[in-house]
């Protein structure tokens, strides 16, 4: 399993994640791979954030996909 994923049932209201809309939606269009790979870095796998367009729940691993539908 990756380093940062977590493999336990979660609720989307427990994963961290930045709170800034504007900030993250501007730092994700300027360079988005950059930008998810230090998401998962600092708030794990899967993580949650705030952009200018809605709330959004991402994953970078099947582990981290499993963890999300396993607590749905």
């Amino acid at each position: 399993m990756d380093e940062g994923t977590r493999d336990e049932m979660i609720s989307p209201d427990e994963l961290g994640g930045p709170s800034s809309k504007l900030r993250t939606t501007f730092k994700i269009m300027k360079n988005p791979h950059e930008s998810y790979s230090k998401l998962f870095a600092e708030y794990g796998d899967p993580a949650r954030f705030h952009a200018i367009n809605g709330d959004f729940v991402m994953v970078g691993s099947p582990e981290g996909a499993k963890a999300v539908f396993a607590s749905s």
